[in-house]
């Protein structure tokens, strides 16, 4: 009973002398501060409409899930997503916890990650905590994670294969305090494997580790490691596991889709950092942007400078910055000499690799530069810091708190039409319409595009082609129509627009349902939507409509 009570009082002594340091009580506040952002936002978007690739994947878990619809996910959103997401659907979970599992509590964990990993890779605290509160406030994290998006739980994943490989393989410390460090290079490729598995792009990571590897170890010794053979087996048998059972669609197949041999090289990769940290309300008020390339260069000077004594070095910090950048250099490398963007870097999420790394170069240079402020004044160093990063968070939740608001109610014409086809029709009937998988995801019907029963896409129909493609295919029950989907041609859906005679600038003034000889006037708030309309044994009847989505039950005489 003594040694019970004394155990206990030791606790609470440890307990009580942690909460007395100031930096743990900056990190209780920054995870307080992550949780509460996550759930505000949370409370916001828990029932927002699914986006187009939201719904590719929903769609197809339904689908694993023996819902009625059968759809498939496309071959660029190959993952072992759907299949958790199939399994939680099984169960009987609403959509609202099912996004709290899949994308909120992987996000608050990336935080808490982000602090254990530069705790075990840097020797300074604050630049823990720098890390932390960044990662915790970053806006396209935050956005990304009110979302059924991929890329949260693969970096999930991967920030937990970083963390294994540097507690194990470079401090070798045991792993999750009782695995044997030795076996560190296998857990790695394991974490890698799934980190891959989840969002293919992400491969890098596997790079990131074996690029450190060479650069910091010997070859010979490399070799001599029967556990980096262990690795390199797990490695192969998982990915051919995933590859064939997994995966629809092969890795060569899908690789293809984005080489652009023929694009000319350019930099517009290097955009995805003003994406990251640039200021939206103004550009030139953007220090976490100018404090990144500081850093960065801080970086890549001191690795400069140690060549030649790398592998000997044991310098945790010097290593931990190589590190860093090679997670920089090697995703860019992707997207500069393979996935070449054409008129824009893509979406920052697909950067994802990389910026653990990029905010690392922030911490780096801002406590650089606060460290030579600090000889001359203790207070104005910390006002340095609290002005440039307490400045730099504000303006990523203030873009963040207007970018999730503003696209919260995106496509909720086509959620609510849809989720109303579900419940008028049955579960052997067929839709037509765009956006197909969110179609396929609310209506969980099988959901399909003109171009899977006709020879040639909507767009390039002409209407008496497409009356002949529902004679040819009666099972087609119902047709969407969202008259801002690009995928209808003219004859469908079509928006008006006229110049503002006062400011010149282009405003809507009506829409034109032509096929079902519908319109509405905004102008005149005149809004004339025909009941039906029959072209010879086909009729349109009109069912349902919101926002700007209509739908129409297709009769057949």
């Amino acid at each position: 009973m003594n040694s019970s009570s004394d155990i206990s009082e030791k606790r609470k002594e440890r307990l009580v002398k942690w909460l007395k340091n100031r930096n743990n009580l900056i990190l209780i506040g920054i995870i307080l501060l992550a949780l509460v952002l996550r759930l505000y936002y949370f409370d916001i978007t828990n029932s927002q409409p699914l986006w187009w690739d939201e719904a590719d994947y929903m769609a197809y878990a339904k689908n694993l899930a023996g819902l009625p619809t059968t759809w498939i996910v496309s071959s660029q959103h190959n993952s072992i997503y759907p299949f958790f997401a199939a399994i939680l659907i099984k169960l009987g979970l609403s959509e609202e916890i099912m996004k709290f599992l899949l994308g909120i509590i992987p996000s608050f964990i990336v935080v808490i990650l982000v602090y254990i990993i530069s705790r075990s890779m840097y020797t300074d605290k604050r630049l823990a905590l720098i890390n932390t509160f960044l990662m915790a406030i970053i806006w396209e994290v935050l956005f990304n994670s009110m979302r059924f998006h991929v890329d949260i739980p693969a970096l999930l994943l991967g920030f937990i294969a970083i963390y294994v490989f540097w507690q194990g393989y470079e401090k070798q410390k045991p792993l999750f305090g009782k695995i044997n460090y030795r076996w560190a290079i296998p857990l790695t490729v394991f974490f890698t494997i799934l980190t891959y598995s989840t969002r293919r792009g992400y491969f890098v990571f596997g790079f990131f580790f074996l690029v450190y590897m060479l650069a910091t170890r010997k070859w010979n010794d490399l070799l001599k490691d029967r556990y980096n053979w262990i690795g390199l087996v797990l490695a192969i048998i998982m990915i051919l596991v995933i590859e064939s059972l997994v995966f629809l669609t092969p890795i060569t197949q899908v690789a293809g889709k984005y080489s652009n041999p023929e694009s000319s090289f350019n930099l517009l990769p290097l955009n995805v950092f003003k994406a990251f940290f640039m200021n939206n309300s103004n550009a030139v008020l953007s220090p976490l942007l100018y404090l990144f390339w500081i850093g960065l260069i801080l970086i890549i000077a001191g690795i400069v400078l140690s060549f030649g004594y790398i592998k000997k070095s044991k310098n945790p910090n010097l290593k931990a910055d190589i590190f860093f950048l090679i997670t920089i250099l090697v995703t860019l490398s992707y997207f500069l000499f393979y996935q070449q963007a054409q008129g824009d870097f893509g979406e920052a999420r697909w950067y994802f690799p990389l910026l653990f790394g990029a905010i690392v170069c922030i911490s780096r240079s801002t406590l650089f530069i606060s460290d030579h402020i600090k000889k001359y004044s203790k207070i104005l160093a910390i006002v340095f810091i609290l002005a440039l990063i307490g400045y730099g968070g504000y303006a990523q939740v203030m873009q963040a708190d207007s970018s999730i608001k503003y696209r919260a109610s995106s496509f909720q014409g086509i959620k609510d039409v849809s989720l109303s086809v579900n419940s008028l029709s049955v579960e052997s009937d067929v839709i037509l319409g765009y956006p197909t998988p969110q179609i396929a995801y609310y209506t969980e019907r099988t959901a399909i595009e003109a171009d899977w029963r006709a020879d040639k896409p909507l767009s390039e129909l002409t209407p008496e082609e497409f009356i002949q493609m529902l004679k040819d295919n009666p099972d087609i029950k119902y047709l969407i129509i969202s008259m801002f989907d690009p995928a209808y041609p003219p004859w469908m859906a079509k928006v008006n627009y006229a110049r503002h005679p006062q400011t010149g600038q282009p405003v809507m003034v009506s829409w034109q349902l032509p096929l079902t000889n519908s319109s509405i006037d905004f102008v005149n708030n005149v809004q004339d939507i025909k009941p039906g309309i029959s072209y010879g044994d086909i009729a349109f009847q009109f069912k349902t409509a919101s926002q700007d989505t209509f739908a129409y039950e297709i009769i057949r005489q």
